[in-house]
């Protein structure tokens, strides 16, 4: 039988581990015990009874830090001269546990935006005594409204919802549909299994739904554009919501099909190949400055943009197409084929041209045709419109843009009031006209040579005659014969 009537007839080891390091009871308190942990007299039974039952009273003060604790016991009988003991006891392990979990590292994260969001989660702290559930409630901040799955409505009062659990990650996926601008407040509330509960709200996340998509605009190159120099790509892009994250560009050798890899012209299998190259940025302008000694001339290129916002809403430009032309244009005068004229010069007229294979700017219309006039005196004058004059060389209006430009003949003509031929100071003088092209790039023709510059003298002064033979009031017969009839002729000009 066992020896009740004995302190110590059930002996009691009692041990509690905390962060690892384990301590025993020794009767009175708890000790650090390094190599084992004794058994200590534990309580009488009672009686009678069989089994015994037998009651050991513990003070809850020496129970109050949180951690893990066993209990084993060990019986003892009456045989003699010494009792038998029980050779494996049992053993009762259970914890202590005051601290509330906590639900912590959310997704999505506080302060973001999201285009979508299917599943909420987190993560849940209950060491000692495990989870025992995650409750979430969603509140709208338009209005202070709760999500209640059940129903699919929003109501004033909050209503939770069970997470799903596993290990210590829980997740939420009965989410409302997500209204775009509008700011979501997520709440989570825990409960380890000791039934301690998490302060509500000490664990929350606020998101803003973000579907718009931001807008980009290409500036430079404009679209069919013609350029000279363009150390420059850029443009403007914006976001009303969560705002820009990034402005990337891609450029392409058109003519060549090669691609601007960010430091060469590089050939890839496909477009999808093509690295998308970093814009700098700053609301609500974008540049992308790495082409100024990059282009290779008299080709044709492509070139688009894409932006993302910070929700990860993306929008990409329709591929922009432009020419780097650095030809020189070039002109003819082909009307002045001689060196002198009167009145009939009313229109001059010629040839412009400016062929870049495999692609052709062409002349910019009317004003890329200039033509000037000068009459050659001492003091040069300039012809500046209508029937007007100038000597002032520097006056703009001096080159004066042809009248028609047909750029599918690249013929060009220039007409003339012919008042101002007479008009200009010493007017039979010789008169000097030249011709220059520019395109649609800007680059202007130069130098003028013969076939841009032509001169001739302009003629309206009437010649003359006079008669020498016969003579006045002449008188002739056979033996005064007229065999001759003479004379002389003159003319200022031609």
């Amino acid at each position: 039988g066992i020896e009740g009537s004995v302190q110590g007839a059930v002996k009691v080891r009692f041990l509690r581990i905390i962060a690892g390091t384990t301590d025993y009871w020794d009767g009175s308190a708890w000790k650090v015990w390094y190599a084992t942990y004794p058994f200590i007299n534990g309580p009488t039974t009672a009686a009678s009874g069989d089994p015994l039952p037998w009651t050991w009273l513990f003070s809850a003060d020496n129970l109050t830090l949180d951690g893990k604790y066993t209990i084993e016991t060990q019986a003892q009988d009456k045989a003699v001269p010494s009792p038998n003991y029980e050779s494996i006891g049992s053993t009762r392990t259970f914890y202590i546990d005051n601290t509330p979990p906590v639900s912590t590292r959310f997704e999505p994260q506080n302060n973001t935006f999201r285009t979508s969001l299917s599943v909420i989660s987190g993560t849940v702290n209950s060491d000692i005594s495990g989870t025992f559930g995650v409750g979430v409630a969603l509140k709208q901040n338009s209005d202070n409204y709760y999500w209640q799955n059940n129903t699919t409505n929003w109501y004033s009062t909050v209503t939770w919802h069970t997470a799903s659990i596993s290990g210590s990650t829980w997740t939420f996926s009965n989410v409302p549909t997500w209204v775009d601008g509008r700011q979501y407040h997520i709440v989570s509330k825990s409960t380890d299994n000791a039934k301690n509960v998490e302060d509500q709200g000490a664990s929350s996340t606020t998101f803003t739904c973000d579907k718009t998509i931001p807008t980009i605009v290409i500036s430079s190159p404009v679209v069919n554009g013609n350029y000279k120099s363009l150390p420059t790509v850029s443009g403007t892009a914006d976001d009303t919501l969560s705002g820009v994250s990034s402005v990337k560009i891609k450029i392409k050798n058109d003519t060549d099909a090669k691609w601007w890899s960010g430091s060469s012209w590089a050939t890839y299998a496909a477009e999808s190949d093509v690295p998308w190259l970093n814009c700098a940025y700053s609301k609500p302008n974008w540049n992308y400055d790495n082409m100024s000694s990059t282009w290779i001339a008299n080709k044709r290129y492509m070139t688009k943009a894409t932006v993302t916002d910070v929700a990860t809403n993306a929008n990409t430009t329709a591929d922009t197409y432009f020419v780097y032309d650095v030809r020189l244009p070039t002109s003819a005068i082909t009307c002045i084929s001689k060196s002198y004229y009167n009145n009939s010069l009313a229109t001059i007229s010629g040839t412009a041209n400016d062929d870049l294979a495999p692609v052709k700017p062409g002349i910019n219309g009317t004003n890329g045709v200039q033509i000037q006039i000068i009459n050659d005196i001492a003091t040069d004058e300039y012809f500046k419109g209508g029937i007007l004059w100038t000597t002032d060389i520097n006056d703009p209006l001096i080159w004066r843009p042809v009248t028609t430009f047909t750029e599918s003949t690249s013929y060009w003509t220039l007409v003339i009031d012919t008042n101002a031929w007479e008009t200009a100071a010493e007017s039979e003088n010789t008169f000097i006209i030249k011709s220059k092209a520019i395109d649609r790039a800007g680059n202007e023709e130069s130098p003028l040579g013969t076939a841009q510059t032509k001169s001739f003298i302009y003629d309206v002064s009437l010649p003359t005659t006079t008669v020498f033979k016969p003579v006045s009031d002449g008188k002739y017969g056979k033996n005064n014969l007229l065999t001759t009839i003479s004379g002389t002729c003159s003319d200022t000009g031609s």
